[in-house]
């Protein structure tokens, strides 16, 4: 179990990875934190600009609550958000950005919020083999695999009736659903039924408690998203934050 809970192959960094107990940053510190601390899978939420850049941000309102500025849920330009500072010193991300470190420090780009393939082909012109996309749609997952990508078909709260539909969907189309992603309260006895029947692959959102850790990965549960999780310690960066949500 210690060399799963020091495993790349089985965490997925959230939102970049959290600094100082703060998660949901997308920032580049962040980022860069979790590829030294040996990282595998990072995971960046998008969102587009006032002028249809792509950037990395959970939400408008909460990256404008981040930094400081007059809230509301209006999307920014480019410049206006390169301009900002999260929690007044840390780097906001462009997917650009996400792409070049990637290109000098090899880890998978896990992306959420976006999965429309005619969006992000603009950006991923390559190396699409290294992204996983969560798809919210079973249009979006057949055209996200056949441009490349490793998509994951996303719901909200699994059960068994999503297990038939899951099977209705992949009969009809005949497409192989190859990874499913799901909330971490959902079912799992049903996503270990799915994964059975499917021969599916799992990921898991969210969780930074080692006694989660311990009791799924490697037993149904294929990757997690963690805020804080330290693979090379094997414990938890943030002693308070232990949750999983």
């Amino acid at each position: 179990m210690d060399d799963i809970l020091s495993s790349p192959d089985y965490f997925i960094a959230h939102a970049g990875g959290s600094i100082d107990g703060q998660k949901y940053l997308n920032c580049k510190e962040g980022l860069l934190q979790s590829l030294k601390n040996g990282y595998k899978y990072i995971e960046v939420d998008l969102a587009l600009t006032s002028d249809n850049a792509v950037v990395c941000l959970h939400d408008w309102q909460h990256f404008k609550t981040l930094a400081s500025i007059a809230i509301d849920n209006e999307p920014m330009s480019l410049q206006e958000f390169q301009q900002q500072k999260i929690l007044g010193k840390l780097t906001p991300l462009t997917l650009n950005d996400v792409i070049s470190i990637q290109k000098e420090h090899p880890f998978v780009i896990v992306t959420d919020k976006i999965s429309n393939p005619d969006i992000l082909n603009s950006y991923f012109l390559d190396n699409r083999n290294n992204v996983m996309v969560e798809a919210f749609s079973l249009s979006d997952y057949i055209r996200l695999k056949e441009c490349g990508y490793t998509p994951m078909m996303s719901i909200w709260h699994f059960n068994y009736k999503s297990i038939r539909l899951i099977f209705a969907q992949q009969r009809e189309t005949r497409t192989k659903i190859d990874w499913v992603c799901v909330d971490s309260e959902s079912n799992i006895k049903s996503l270990r039924t799915l994964k059975r029947l499917l021969k599916c692959k799992i990921a898991l959102y969210s969780s930074n408690s080692e006694t989660f850790f311990k009791e799924h990965l490697g037993k149904g549960i294929d990757l997690i998203y963690t805020d804080n999780w330290n693979l090379k310690t094997r414990s938890n960066n943030d002693s308070i934050n232990k949750s999983t949500y």
